[in-house]
């Protein structure tokens, strides 16, 4: 007999197996993503709006996952013990509570939550690496009820308002147009997501009369004769001199340093700075997390622990890939504090051999040496600046000003900089030149302005972050979600039936404030005790939005016809759902 290990996907099933099995008898079964779907009782066949909101939730059995929970039962059964090891986040720990839940007691449904977390024991891991996997093994921890709770949470609000919106305005549209077959989805997330994209979107073009701007300014600038070369003082604003020399009363050296280090990425940096697409950035992070070449990539922490910063910057000297004045001892503040358990985004020592060894696509390439520039940069000293300042009479006073900048240890710097090198300079008189520069501008504007907008999935992204919307395991899904719904294209504009449901949100009130508050009430759980009042909250705004849909005019949610404004009928074609004009006998895609 030996333990059974349920980890969330076959690769890294694969992984833990591999690096498990070396020293201990385990077996490693794969839940292969969520095996069980949240629904809520009678929403099947709720048939009038005023039956909605129904409330009652279970969770039941996809008949595609009946046979892997089977599989992972049976190899249960005769083990000595049973150990979840699945992704570490909210998902992951619903994923493997719910698996459990199933081997302990097989049934058909399942309420929200019935078994103590505290019975389960779980493998808690940032990277899929010997280190990690083995630590995680020996020291395995009570599943969180807090991550569990927070998950357990995250369903209940997408499944109570997603369903129960989703199912509301179904019925509406579907009175106003029989022919429609699928169904007209509405989420919390997604609602605000769409109504910004929406926004966005702007074309247009103005003419108006002419008109310009008139400059007209004169400055002076005084340069310094010094060893026969003129340099430039930048003199206190106001000042006018009119003296042929300047006396320099006395030279002052002040060195100082500027932080060059960056702290490492979480989920949120990396999507904003990556060249490719937030899906496809977060496909290839986590191909090489499944690969063991990077730690796990939805996370929010900076923090590295340095035991495992120790190993990746011996591997990185290794390679000569770190210069040798970067350490640990200057890593940013945000660095240094852990946060939660998890990890930033770094490459494990086993990434940076195989970056180093050329094994790495082209997409793989490119993230790797994104991270690991980050990485160096984090370890980097800082500059150490050496200004020079020089006192100087004018008239009667004496005014310090700059002369001279130069970098002390220019062997460190991570960035360029451009250094305007002088000569030294002592007490004395300088001759001192006077120029003035004339401005006198005229600039006449066009009389056409184009404003042409169109938002980008990483600035989509960037705005959830900015609003606290979604978090930074699924931001980056919902552009992809709202063009599978058919709302925007995919050049992100809205569609007839997206500009139809942004309508329709904006008339119901779903808002970035009441999406933010979902977040932060979900981000205040502690137990599962707490999600009893967080499900009040939701069936409350859940019944408000039901009631403002039922009260709607059938005229607002009709679709209008873009030529003639007659109203559009709808058709389910082979081509997809087809907005038709009787009246001016055009098609137009929904």
């Amino acid at each position: 007999m030996k333990p059974v290990i349920i980890a969330e996907k076959p690769e890294a099933a694969n992984r833990i197996y591999a690096i498990l099995s070396k020293k201990w008898p385990v077996e490693v079964k794969a839940a292969k993503g969520h095996l069980m779907q949240l629904w809520i009782r009678g929403i099947d066949s709720a048939r009038h709006i005023s039956q909605l909101p129904l409330t009652e939730v279970y969770w039941r059995i996809p008949k595609v996952c009946k046979k892997i929970l089977e599989d992972i039962r049976a190899s249960v059964l005769v083990a000595t013990n049973t150990i979840i090891a699945t992704d570490f986040d909210r998902e992951g720990e619903v994923i493997g509570y719910n698996v459990y839940r199933y081997v302990l007691n097989p049934r058909r449904y399942y309420p929200l939550y019935d078994v103590d977390p505290g019975r389960i024991r779980r493998m808690y891991f940032s990277a899929l690496i010997e280190s990690e996997i083995m630590y995680a093994f020996q020291n395995t921890e009570q599943m969180n009820e807090k991550l569990l709770a927070q998950g357990l949470g995250r369903n209940l609000a997408d499944t109570l308002f997603g369903l129960n919106i989703t199912k509301a305005i179904t019925i509406r549209f579907k009175r106003i147009y029989p022919k429609l077959t699928q169904a007209v989805s509405l989420g919390r997330v997604q609602s605000p997501v769409l109504v910004y994209i929406r926004d966005q979107i702007k074309a247009g073009i103005k003419v108006s009369g002419p008109h310009f701007f008139d400059d007209r300014d004169t400055a002076y600038e005084y340069y310094v004769e010094v060893d026969g070369g003129h340099y430039r003082l930048d003199m206190p604003e106001g000042i006018n001199v009119d003296d042929d020399y300047v006396e320099v009363l006395d030279v002052r050296k002040e060195i100082r340093e500027e932080q060059q280090s960056k702290p490492f990425f979480n989920t949120d940096e990396i999507l904003q700075v990556s060249p490719l697409s937030p899906e496809v950035t977060m496909q290839v992070l986590e191909g090489l997390y499944l690969k063991g070449y990077a730690t796990y990539p939805r996370t929010s922490s900076r923090f590295v622990p340095p035991s495992f910063l120790n190993n990746i910057i011996e591997r990185m000297r290794a390679y000569d890939i770190l210069p040798e004045e970067f350490s640990a001892e200057y890593l940013h503040p945000e660095s240094r504090e852990q946060t939660d358990k998890k990890m930033a985004i770094v490459l494990t020592p086993e990434g940076i051999d195989a970056y180093a060894n050329n094994r790495l696509s082209g997409r793989e390439k490119i993230l790797a040496t994104i991270i690991l520039e980050r990485m160096i940069l984090a370890l980097a000293p800082p500059l150490r600046i050496e200004s020079v300042y020089i006192n100087i009479r004018i008239g009667d006073v004496i005014h310090e000003v700059l002369w001279s900048e130069n970098i002390a240890n220019p062997e460190v710097c991570c960035d360029t900089r451009f250094i305007e090198l002088r000569p030294s300079i002592s007490p004395g008189k300088y001759p001192l030149v006077k120029i003035a520069k004339r401005q006198h501008e005229k600039t006449v504007f066009s009389v056409l302005s184009r404003d042409i907008s169109i938002v980008s999935d990483k600035a989509i992204v960037g705005w959830m972050t900015e609003k606290n919307l979604g978090t930074e395991a699924t931001r980056y899904h919902y552009p992809a979600l709202l063009r599978e719904r058919h709302y925007i294209t995919d050049e992100n504009l809205t569609t007839l039936l997206g500009e139809k449901i942004a309508e329709i949100i904006g008339r119901i009130g779903i808002s970035v404030d009441i999406t933010r508050e979902v977040e932060n009430r979900l981000n205040s759980i502690e137990k599962l005790g707490d999600i009893e009042d967080f499900k009040e909250f939701i069936v409350g705004v859940t019944k408000e939005y039901v009631e403002t849909l039922s009260e709607i005019s059938d005229s607002e949610l009709r679709f209008i016809c873009p030529e003639c404004g007659e109203d559009l009928q709808l058709a389910n074609t082979r081509y997809g759902l087809i907005a038709y004009c009787q009246q001016c006998r055009k098609f137009f895609p929904v």
